[in-house]
């Protein structure tokens, strides 16, 4: 062993070295990993999901000409298109063709169910070139064409979603903060126990001039070994299990679950847990000693 970590090594050895592996309570750490790890790659999965379909979806919106007459319909779009088109801050002006109108009718009539004296109404779609520019100019000119045209910004038909992911991901939030209040509380449980075990040998510690500050290093670093085993063991089988529902979900190629994912920052997060779980058992066993200690004078 090199020789300025013998001292340091030698002064964790006071405490018996019976159960080392801490028994339970590595295990019970690692399904506590396991359960934070899930919940906060499921918020961060639906917070980058959302925001990746929403935010090509906020810059889109469809022009929709009703009128029964077919010369009319046909005039009023290809009037609205070149008025679109005309307009700098628009992109990707483009006008749907009958197939595709059919194509986007077919699940709620069914295939082979739409006929060819079905009105169907004319469709343009349209996407700023950044952000979101004037909806309001953009009616006032659509409405000056086709009075009876509509106008469907794509974003609102996703806000209940969004809503909805809002909500997930604050449940996701308050899982974590449960898990780490749980896992504070659980090694807190553990760290009494074990200074009601080795009462005898903190007492004789005492006696030969340790500190209290001395004494919590005993425990921090028994309990940092086995929150760092614990937390790598509840990580892998996290990472395990996020890999795998991420290729269920790319199976799907579209829609909010082909956006959900983790960014390398994310995954930086994720692999962060361990150590994180780590500083926890060691700031959890410092106040519980300490606190225990200073009762005890």
């Amino acid at each position: 062993m090199i020789a300025w970590l013998q001292p340091r090594a030698q002064r964790y050895r006071f405490l018996p070295e019976s159960r080392w592996a801490g028994g339970a309570l590595p295990w019970i750490i690692g399904m506590m990993t396991f359960l934070a790890t899930l919940a906060l790659a499921g918020g961060m999965a639906l917070s980058n999901g959302a925001a990746a379909l929403t935010g090509g979806l906020s810059r889109s919106f469809t022009v929709q000409i009703v009128e029964p007459n077919p010369d009319v319909k046909r005039e009023h779009t290809a009037a609205i298109a070149a008025t679109l088109r005309a307009r700098a801050d628009l992109a990707d002006v483009v006008v749907l063709g009958d197939s595709e109108l059919r194509a986007l009718v077919e699940p709620w009539l069914g295939s082979g169910n739409i006929g060819e004296d079905l009105p169907l109404p004319a469709m343009i779609d349209a996407r700023w070139r950044s952000g979101t520019g004037d909806m309001a100019a953009i009616s006032e000119a659509v409405r000056a064409i086709a009075p009876t045209a509509r106008i469907d910004t794509h974003a609102q038909w996703f806000r209940p979603l969004a809503g909805v992911v809002e909500v997930l991901r604050w449940l996701a939030v308050s899982i974590g903060v449960l898990v780490v209040a749980t896992t504070a509380a659980i090694v807190a449980l553990s760290v009494r126990a074990a200074l009601s075990t080795h009462g005898p040998t903190i007492e004789t510690l005492h006696i030969m001039g340790a500190e209290d500050r001395t004494v919590a290093a005993l425990f921090e670093y028994r309990y940092a070994i086995q929150g760092l085993i614990g937390g790598a063991i509840g990580a892998i089988a996290g990472f395990a299990v996020i890999i795998f529902i991420g290729n269920l979900l790319g199976q799907f190629g579209g829609g909010l679950a082909g956006e959900i994912g983790l960014s390398p920052l994310g995954w930086t997060a994720l692999a962060a847990v361990p150590l994180l779980v780590a500083l926890l058992t060691i700031l959890t066993v410092r106040i519980t000693v300490g606190r225990r200690l200073k009762q005890q004078l």
